[in-house]
């Protein structure tokens, strides 16, 4: 549980990487993401994200506000010489973020430009666990307990990142690199390695598809845009 609780909450940037620009224009993007966490099999949140960017002369704002939510049950048998122990336990996980972004674009050729961005994220997490355990003794005698609880944590996560986007008429592809510190109780930096495709239907609308990876996670996130 504790190892659970402590990698969801070094989650990073779940959507922050993946609802970057695609050219210097106001939108707005809905994204749905799913998390899969390293060493956690049991354990993969999913959600949406909407983010709201303005542009003003290659610079631009944005900000993403994202609500994860994933269950899972899990089963601890253990026994010695006085009884045997069953414990079943359901957790109901909720991790909720808002993230402010600043970034400035350089075009590079007519088809390609370089962005740099760096910002702020405010992660909250919330566990609420229940379960029964169910202990036989070696002479026969059985009880029940029914047992419940919840958590909460909190963390602050700051990131610079920068990726370089071409244009192939209608696709437009990105790859980039960046790191991320958190600020807990055990603070620490990562690397991050991102990649995104993105299609434009029309002048307003377009769809892309993004892959991120931070060392503790690697997240897929697919979403759609309206730029005006």
């Amino acid at each position: 549980m504790n190892s659970t609780l402590k990698q969801v909450a070094l989650v990073s940037a779940l959507f922050a990487s993946t609802a970057c620009l695609a050219n210097s224009t106001d939108f707005v993007e809905l994204g749905y993401g799913k998390i899969t966490l390293d060493g956690v099999d049991e354990f993969k949140p999913t959600g949406i994200a909407i983010t709201v960017n303005k542009a003003f002369d290659g610079f631009y704002l944005q900000g993403t506000y994202a609500a994860l939510s994933d269950d899972f049950n899990d089963t601890l048998i253990e026994s010695d010489y006085y009884a045997n122990i069953e414990a079943t336990v359901k957790v109901e996980t909720d991790l909720n973020y808002l993230t402010l972004l600043v970034g400035h674009q350089f075009d590079v050729t007519d088809a390609g430009f370089v962005d740099v961005y760096g910002g702020y994220s405010r992660y909250k997490l919330e566990l609420d666990y229940s379960g029964i355990t169910n202990i036989t003794s070696n002479d026969g005698y059985r009880y029940q307990e029914i047992f419940s609880d919840k958590e909460s944590d909190t963390s602050d996560h700051y990131h610079i990142e920068a990726a370089y986007e071409h244009s192939f008429g209608d696709l437009n592809a990105r790859v980039g690199l960046g790191v991320e510190r958190i600020q807990d109780d055990e603070s620490e930096t990562n690397f991050v390695y991102l990649a995104k495709l993105s299609y434009q239907f029309t002048d307003s609308i377009s769809a892309n598809i993004s892959y991120r990876n931070v060392d503790e996670y690697d997240n897929f996130g697919m979403n759609l845009r309206y730029s005006f």
